[in-house]
């Protein structure tokens, strides 16, 4: 319930609201479910998206890092809800200048999503 009442704030570009959500579902998460959830890491990767949009990019990318890391340990690497933190990733090292890494993480996301293997 908290985590979409942030990403309803979020819509509302009520920021303040959202990270508030946010940060609630984050804290319930780890504490219910544990740090290596996968709920744990939806709320991390909501997180991350609303500080990408506010451009706190310094805040945002450990969180989806995290996230990444959890949901590549917990569902494995080629899990859809991957592709979505690695796209997530991707926009927020475009938007700050690491076009590389960013090409590449696009690349392993859309290899996910049509389901090929990547390497």
């Amino acid at each position: 319930m908290l985590y979409l009442l942030g990403c309803n704030y979020q819509l509302r570009s009520d920021y303040e609201s959202s990270e508030r959500y946010h940060l609630q579902a984050l804290t319930m998460c780890e504490q219910l479910l544990g740090s290596m959830h996968r709920h744990t890491a939806r709320s991390l990767n909501s997180l991350g998206e609303l500080y990408c949009v506010q451009e706190r990019y310094a805040e945002a990318e450990p969180l989806l890092r995290r996230a990444l890391n959890i949901l590549e340990v917990s569902l494995g690497p080629t899990h859809a809800e991957v592709a979505d933190v690695l796209e997530n990733l991707a926009r927020l090292l475009r938007n700050t200048a690491r076009e590389g890494e960013a090409w590449e993480l696009e690349k392993r996301a859309n290899s996910i999503r049509s389901g090929k293997k990547t390497h």
